[in-house]
């Protein structure tokens, strides 16, 4: 193994303005590299440490549809059963068709909200939304039947579009196992795997130890410290599937390094079949319609991961198949079952758009160059 060329690389993000970075490698369920940068605080008086946690958003996501493909695999819950099964309120969606709404023709299902083709948006402030947003006690369950009330932007299952589906996931998986979201993901993932530093309402104690968050201004190329909250708390009792947890860099790892493991973490301990994770990477989108955003060039859409479809159109010098997601703060995890690879590069700077473009994929090559996996699509 040689990673002089990643840490050549990484080494050169302050051009960016990036304040700080934690970035862990490992490869078949041991760390074979790590490189941290930068201070924890605004006020440059702490450097980054692995006790350092942020909030984690959308990659969040993949840890929901991990939990919630548990009850798949377990019979608890079907791919293609109605979501109304379990949610009532969604049996009586409406679709916006230009100045219309109409009734949906369309059943939702529960693949539909894996797959995000369930017809949903990320609107935070739809009306429905909104008000229900005026309870701080609201729960996760009447959050999400408030967001039944609003017209899908389109039928369900005849596009892909990002969105609030996997925070309806959540509220189906509370359904099913008659607990709270966290309640459910501690018991079936974090307390198995040992993952003590994550969930959604930090201690005193943790938020001490959080990094500085920070917003990318573009026209300045420059990150500007701002709140330290997750703006997709919708309530103080809300428990986000699709953007909610914090945690540490080496919290993730455990879960991430497990799915690389094939299904079985380092400790042991069985979190999915190799069928299941190979499922869930599986591109969903055949006849779509559209590209709803947030998928880089190469990539399809799995349940709840991007999947590499195209090594050429993305540029990538790793393997069909290899899968993650990334987070509103530009904090990025791949996974690759197949040579045993998983990795997370973590950050905390909102609309920083070069993280996606530019600086995950340069990061996810230099990692297959450096354990000397590295195949280039024209190779």
């Amino acid at each position: 193994m040689d990673f002089s060329k990643l840490t050549a690389y990484v080494d050169t993000l302050w051009s960016f303005d990036i304040p700080s970075f934690d970035l862990s490698v490992h490869y078949k369920q041991k760390e074979v590299y790590r490189r941290s940068f930068g201070f924890a605080d605004a006020q440059k008086q702490h450097p980054v440490t692995p006790q350092n946690m942020q909030w984690m958003y959308s990659m969040s996501k993949v840890i929901t549809c991990t939990g919630v493909m548990r009850l798949i695999e377990r019979g608890d819950l079907r791919l293609d059963d109605k979501v109304s099964d379990y949610l009532p309120e969604y049996g009586h969606l409406t679709v916006r068709k230009g100045d219309e709404i109409v009734p949906a023709q369309n059943t939702l299902l529960i693949r539909h909200l894996f797959s995000m083709r369930a017809g949903m948006n990320y609107d935070l402030d739809s009306p429905s939304l909104k008000k229900a947003r005026e309870n701080r006690n609201a729960t996760t369950r009447e959050l999400v039947a408030a967001m039944a009330k609003e017209p899908l932007d389109f039928e369900p299952g005849t596009k892909y579009q990002y969105s609030l589906a996997h925070d309806v996931l959540a509220a189906v998986a509370e359904v099913v196992t008659g607990k709270t979201f966290y309640e459910f993901l501690n018991e079936e993932l974090f307390l198995p795997l040992g993952m003590k530093d994550i969930g959604y309402q930090p201690t005193e104690a943790q938020k001490k130890r959080f990094t500085q968050q920070y917003f990318y201004n573009m026209s300045e190329m420059a990150a500007k410290p701002g709140s330290m909250d997750c703006c997709y708390r919708l309530s103080d009792r809300y428990e986000s599937g699709g953007a909610g947890l914090f945690c540490t860099v080496d919290e993730y790892m455990k879960l991430i390094d497990a799915l690389a493991g094939g299904g079985t973490a380092a400790n042991g301990y069985h979190v999915l079949n190799r069928e299941t994770i190979d499922l869930m990477r599986t591109n969903q989108q055949a006849g779509t319609d559209g590209n709803g955003g947030f998928i880089k060039p190469g990539y399809g859409y799995g349940f709840g991961v991007r999947t590499m479809m195209d090594k050429k159109a993305g540029n990538s010098w790793g393997s069909l198949g290899e899968f993650g997601w990334d987070g509103a703060a530009s904090s990025y995890c791949m996974i690759d079952p197949d040579l045993e690879i998983s990795a997370m590069y973590a950050v905390h700077i909102m609309g920083f758009g070069a993280s996606y473009n530019i600086i995950q994929p340069n990061i996810r090559n230099y990692i297959y160059e450096g354990l000397g996996l590295a195949k280039k699509p024209e190779e």
